[in-house]
């Protein structure tokens, strides 16, 4: 049976905005079956087929975070964490990105639902973009950059991005504060 969807309430809730509030690159939501529902990519509302384009990627994150729920479908969570989710920095068409998959369930708690029929909802934030410029801002990293490659400057350090299986992505680089040889010089 077919339903429409409110694509609106979507992008309020789960694509446009993230992109807007938080700067994720992409989102999707899809069905129990893996069928694409929604999309939003670089902050405007995309084709659920934009999906295909990802999906050899991201299914496996989604399967892991299925096994985890059923596996332990009651499983102690901490205290501000609502559901399960799995996490990890992916190569998502040729950019280094944090993923996070996590299921939609209610957050009340009121709505019972049998576990293996949750839509999961799917969110990228790219590395290599506007997360670089936010590190740089907030948290007063000089030069931070990303690259594929452990190419540092002399006054260069960095941070090595792998994934959970251990896999290095590439480097987070940057200048760190120097007071010593700020009084130096």
């Amino acid at each position: 049976r077919a339903t429409s969807l409110d694509l609106e309430w979507f992008d309020n809730n789960l694509g446009v905005w993230l992109h807007t509030y938080y700067g994720h690159d992409a989102a999707y939501v899809i069905s129990p079956s893996n069928r694409p529902l929604y999309s939003m990519i670089g902050g405007v509302r995309g084709n659920p087929g934009d999906f295909a384009h990802v999906r050899e990627v991201l299914l496996p994150l989604v399967l892991q975070l299925r096994n985890k729920m059923l596996r332990s479908p009651n499983a102690r969570l901490p205290s501000d964490t609502l559901s399960h989710g799995v996490v990890d920095i992916l190569v998502l068409n040729g950019h280094p990105a944090i993923v996070s998959v996590k299921p939609h369930i209610s957050d009340s708690g009121d709505i019972i639902q049998k576990p293996g029929t949750e839509f999961d909802h799917i969110s990228v934030r790219r590395l290599d973009g506007s997360f670089i410029d936010d590190v740089r801002k907030t948290y007063g990293f000089d030069g931070a950059r990303f690259s594929w490659r452990n190419d540092l400057a002399r006054d260069e350090s960095a941070q090595r991005l792998q994934t959970n299986d251990g896999r290095t992505v590439g480097y987070f680089i940057w200048r760190p504060f120097a007071p010593g040889r700020t009084v130096l010089t």
